[in-house]
């Protein structure tokens, strides 16, 4: 039998080693997310039998269905959708869930940040320009218009997710280690 600690240990390993893939290269490799998906299933029914499997199975099938709006939209990339599927096999339905809103509001943090940084590069004047573009639009038409960013700008860039989904698992896990 392994411990739980054993299989969290394992799932921070792989989220550490995506998260600094995602970073340098933008990229997270599929053999990382294979093996992560490996090792999470054969910990999962090695520390609750069938139940792991099912639980794992579950929070599987779950990180894929909250991902899949946002890599249909590409919003995130199709390593980010393997990676948070694969969270999943560890964390089972109910932290996934957790880690998924503690992701989005870290991420929505980032974003605001990177929209400040922005606004005070530009003097508050261009990333203005797009939105105001829009809201004319909307009001003179009627519809409902969408300017994207200019290419190369930071408004244009993605983040990189793992790291994100790494910090949103941190954050839950060290939540549940207090609350006990």
């Amino acid at each position: 039998m392994i411990s739980a600690m054993e299989l969290n240990i394992t799932m921070f390993l792989l989220l550490g080693a995506a998260a600094l893939t995602d970073l340098r290269y933008r990229k997270i490799p599929n053999w990382l997310i294979l093996t992560g998906l490996i090792f999470g299933l054969v910990l999962s029914v090695m520390n609750s039998g069938t139940a792991g499997l099912v639980t794992s199975a579950f929070g599987f099938a779950l990180g894929f269905v909250l991902l899949l709006p946002g890599y249909l939209l590409r919003f995130t990339g199709a390593g980010d959708l393997k990676l948070f599927a694969t969270l999943g096999v560890y964390c089972g339905p109910v932290m996934l869930l957790q880690v998924f809103v503690a992701s989005i509001l870290i991420g929505a943090c980032l974003v605001m940040i990177q929209a400040l940084i922005r606004y005070q590069k530009s003097n508050g004047i261009v990333i203005w320009q797009r939105y105001r573009s829009m809201l004319q639009t909307l009001l003179t038409t009627g519809h409902c218009s969408y300017v994207p960013p200019e290419p190369g700008s930071l408004m244009s860039q993605r983040l990189p997710m793992a790291p994100i989904f790494a910090i949103g698992a941190l954050v839950i896990f060290c939540l549940q280690l207090i609350s006990n």
